[in-house]
């Protein structure tokens, strides 16, 4: 398996864009993003592990062995939120047209957090390894998400960015109106929650904007700052 390499964040400014501006006899409203693209300092990797039994009253006992397994495994190389829950167990019948017996397959998905991206590849490695010749237990990586840790180191920046666009937008309305700017009397904002990151990856996917100067397949993720602000309309 190829190594993935931890890399450090690259910065790059989009250009903002105001996207709405609407007006009433008193006030001008206006809304703005800022955006930036950084490099992902973390991932998830989404798996099941698959079961299969003869008799339904082993099967439970079998998929706790196994994940404790996994579980002790990825603590023991330091991985801090090993095993998560990311979706329902399935249970099922099905007759082996070989063996003319009834089996029956226990699904488990589970999701790890991977915090340094150079133990990605060790992660997938425990994952799967153990059981390649395993008979009853199969494992299977459904999906891989690159993510930012902490999007909020960039917030300040952002926002700033976000309302002197929004500003500016209101102020060429207003203009337009024959009017002058007043203050603002409404102001909110939106942003991806810190600390969620190992349940929702923030942002999307841009395999069209990878780094190719850091040598890296690795997309990197857009980060997203709203505001909404509505501002006083007063006469020239």
């Amino acid at each position: 398996m190829k190594k993935i390499l931890a890399i450090a964040f690259v910065l790059v400014s989009l250009p903002l864009w105001g996207e709405n501006v609407t007006t009433t006899d008193t006030s001008v409203t206006s809304s703005a993003q800022s955006s930036i693209f950084v490099m992902p300092d973390a991932a998830t990797i989404d798996f099941s592990i698959e079961i299969r039994q003869s008799k339904v009253d082993n099967i439970m006992a079998r998929a706790d062995e196994v994940m404790t397994q996994i579980k002790k495994g990825l603590e023991k190389q330091g991985f801090k939120y090993p095993l998560a829950y990311a979706g329902n167990m399935s249970l099922y019948s099905e007759l082996d047209y070989q063996s003319n017996q009834l089996q029956y397959k226990l699904t488990v998905y589970l999701r790890c957090v991977v915090e340094d991206l150079s133990m990605l590849n060790k992660a997938l490695d425990m994952i799967v390894t153990p059981y390649i010749n395993d008979p009853d237990v199969k494992s299977y990586i459904s999906g891989i998400s690159y993510i930012v840790k902490n999007p909020a180191v960039y917030y300040p920046e952002l926002r700033e960015k976000a309302l002197a666009t929004a500003k500016t937008d209101a102020e060429n309305e207003a203009l337009a109106l024959g009017a002058k700017l007043g203050d603002p009397i409404y102001f909110s904002e939106s942003a991806p929650l810190p600390g969620d990151y190992m349940y929702y990856p923030y942002s999307g996917w841009r395999f069209d904007t990878q780094d190719k100067a850091q040598g890296t397949p690795l997309p990197r993720i857009l980060v997203t700052y709203d505001v909404y602000v509505t501002y006083l309309l007063l006469n020239q």
